[in-house]
């Protein structure tokens, strides 16, 4: 049986230059599909954007239970960008960027290196994965936080970092957090 305290991590320098490089070519093949124009595809998008100008549960900007950090980053970036939707598409495409390359990281712990970019680059690929990276929602947000809190509580020196993980994760989005308790339980124990 494979004990994860066992868990070594043999990654090299080299593994670094590919989480660059799976980073940079997600994030290229999401921004030029990226029209960067608001499409509408859901309502969330539109109450994300409202509430970034006056935040509400009540009035379901945004609906429940709020993401009140998600708004708070949102609102940050676009201080800068100044375009609400083109900073929800941003902020998407960076989750999927990350989530890919953070993935690298964590499948390296039991794969060889060409195998795990191959895997790598499929999940890239999949179209759910290019299409919730290139839109307003936030579920790219998903990949990455899922595969960074794995990916950290594996390695026994970070899973300290794990609880502040946890917190942040259900600030942005609460229900990933309730989703992976368990999990986050079983990697502690």
């Amino acid at each position: 049986m494979n004990d994860f305290t066992d868990l070594k991590s043999d990654l090299e320098k080299s593994d670094y230059w590919i989480f660059v490089f799976l980073f940079l070519i997600t994030f290229l093949s999401r921004y030029f599909i990226v029209g960067g124009e608001f499409h509408g595809y859901g309502w969330d998008s539109g109450n994300y954007a409202l509430a970034t100008k006056s935040y509400s549960i009540l009035q379901t900007r945004p609906h429940w239970p709020g993401y009140f950090l998600h708004v708070i980053i949102i609102q940050i970036i676009d201080y800068f960008i100044q375009n609400t939707f083109k900073t929800m598409i941003s902020l998407s495409m960076f989750y999927s960027s990350f989530g890919i390359s953070f993935f690298y990281l964590l499948l390296r712990f039991w794969f060889h290196k060409r195998e795990v970019f191959l895997i790598s680059f499929i999940l890239m690929s999949n179209p759910f994965v290019w299409y919730y990276g290139c839109m307003e929602e936030m579920y790219s947000f998903e990949i990455l936080f899922s595969v960074v809190l794995v990916f950290f509580s594996l390695k026994n020196k970070l899973i300290y970092i794990t609880p502040i993980l946890m917190a942040l994760g259900a600030g942005v989005r609460p229900s990933s957090a309730v989703l992976l308790f368990p999990l986050y339980l079983f990697l502690w124990y």
